[in-house]
């Protein structure tokens, strides 16, 4: 699978032969921040993006390596841009979040994942934050991420680095799904092959 990264630091990456995954935001700093203030009248729409301190809002789909299919998005999406080509490994798996059955695995996992931190927290204050949280990224799912596109990112750190779920190693999305790009990120650097 060949994907496209838009830089600002192509010659830096193609002379250490590295891309480095994004992880300059915190998601157990977020996630405390969200299990403190998220109630059950919590909306998607009112779900806070960032937590104090932070300097930005949480990433789309969470940490990683941001792509694209094809170059000519790579290069629109910021000024001064280069483009990095990532040649993938062919047996990455893909978690496409525009197909419904991907959709519906997604919600499910985060249905079992709610069984998993219910019998492992033993405070009842704590595991009301939790399923307030959970339900609302359940909304986010059914809803497309219309209304709440960083709650990919989200769950992907929930399901992963908590509950120990193994997560596709490329996730994709369009977020405009009448004329938007098409978003992947790169979960696991270690399947990248060639970088040129």
């Amino acid at each position: 699978m060949e994907l496209y990264h838009s830089t600002t630091q192509k010659q830096k990456i193609l002379s250490e032969k590295k891309i480095r995954k994004n992880t300059s935001f915190r998601y157990l700093e977020y996630l405390k921040h969200l299990l403190d203030h998220v109630t059950e009248s919590t909306s998607t729409e009112s779900l806070s993006w960032n937590y104090p301190g932070s300097k930005r809002q949480a990433p789309f789909m969470g940490n990683g390596i941001y792509c694209f299919d094809n170059v000519q998005s790579a290069l629109s999406y910021q000024t001064k841009s280069e483009v990095i080509k990532i040649q993938c490994s062919t047996d990455c798996e893909v978690l496409d979040l525009d197909k419904y059955q991907d959709i519906m695995n997604l919600f499910k996992s985060i249905e079992d994942a709610e069984k998993v931190l219910v019998d492992k927290i033993k405070d009842k204050d704590a595991v009301k934050g939790w399923q307030s949280l959970l339900l609302l990224l359940k909304e986010c799912i059914m809803d497309e991420f219309i209304n709440c596109q960083q709650a990919v990112g989200l769950i992907i750190y929930v399901l992963n680095y908590l509950v120990g779920y193994k997560i596709e190693e490329i996730i994709t999305i369009s977020y405009d799904k009448t004329a938007g790009p098409k978003y992947y990120i790169i979960t696991n650097p270690a399947k990248i092959e060639k970088i040129c």
